[in-house]
Order: C-alpha cells, then sequence, then structure tokens
C-alpha cells in the first residue's frame, strides 16, 4: 500500500513540474514607451529596452517587432512569488534591423512565448553621459557628455538620454 502511494506522489509532483514549466513568461509592462532603432551604446543598435512580468527563466529573449534584441544588459527572474518591485526583467537592445513604428514586444521562455506589449520605434538618438566625460564631446557611448545638463540640452523630441556610471566604448 505505502508503494503504491509513493508512486503515486511521484506521478503528481511530475505532473505538477510539467504544467509549472509550461506556465507562459507574462509581460507586465516596459520602461520605454518609443525608442531608437539606431544610435545606442555601440553607435549602430538603438536603445535598451527593460520588460518586467513574471515567468522568464533562466535565458529569455526579446523580440521587437519580430526581430531579437541585439544585445542583453539584464536578465533575471528569482522566481515566485513575484511582489511588486521584484518581477522577472530583462533588458535588450534595440536591433538596428527592427522596423519603425508601433511594434510588439514580446519575450520568448523556454520555446514559450508571453502577452505583447507595444514599444514605438522611430529615428531619434541616444544620448550618454558619464562622470569620466565631456559636455564639449557628442554625447555618444565612446565620447559621453560629463553632465546630464548637457543631455537635455541636446535633447529634441524622439531623443532619450542614459547616464552611465563609467565611459562606454
Amino acid at each position: 500500500m505505502n508503494f503504491s502511494r509513493f508512486w503515486a506522489v511521484v506521478f503528481l509532483l511530475i505532473g505538477l513540474c510539467s504544467w509549472i514549466a509550461a506556465i507562459p513568461p507574462a509581460l507586465f509592462f516596459t520602461d520605454l514607451e518609443f525608442g531608437p532603432s539606431t544610435g545606442g551604446e555601440g553607435g549602430v543598435d538603438g536603445a535598451f529596452v527593460c520588460a518586467y512580468g513574471e515567468n522568464f527563466g533562466g535565458s529569455p529573449r526579446v523580440m521587437i517587432g519580430g526581430t531579437e534584441a541585439f544585445t542583453y544588459k539584464v536578465r533575471r527572474d528569482s522566481g515566485p512569488p513575484y511582489l511588486p518591485g521584484h518581477y522577472a526583467k530583462v533588458c535588450g537592445q534595440i536591433s538596428h534591423l527592427t522596423p519603425s513604428g508601433a511594434q510588439s514586444v514580446l519575450v520568448v521562455a523556454g520555446g514559450i512565448t508571453s502577452n505583447s506589449l507595444t514599444i514605438t520605434v522611430r529615428s531619434g538618438r541616444v544620448y550618454f553621459a558619464a562622470a569620466s566625460g565631456s559636455d564639449r564631446n557628442p554625447g555618444t557611448s565612446s565620447a559621453p557628455f560629463a553632465t546630464l545638463k548637457a543631455c537635455k540640452n541636446a535633447l529634441s523630441p524622439g531623443n532619450i538620454s542614459c547616464w552611465c556610471s563609467t565611459t562606454r566604448s
């Protein structure tokens, strides 16, 4: 009798694990409503967009307008319970191959696709500032401004700014 109960529990746990593994990733929000696909860190691709949600797993991929993010800065999922401020997070750089206009943002984790959110990909620049920069620089990732004031003065509609703790190259 105990042997039967043991196997019943084992099969129940296997089924439960299979069910949990099949829970799709869920997107709650992104940190950008719009962003350029060029002029970001490295000069070729665009801004980084961070998606927040749950069930991202260990190596989620971000798809923006059907194009995978060029590179990633953060891939973090501490697992449930997902409390405010402790969501799963993935930050990917908008590829220069991403079409302009309103685009779907999706997270693919373990071969399962999340719900979609929308970001508008449009022309613009990403201006960088770092303590080691100079306000005489052009504000690129390799030659950042020294102050956020210089970033603010350079901004026009469609542009974004980024404060870096070190100079990027």
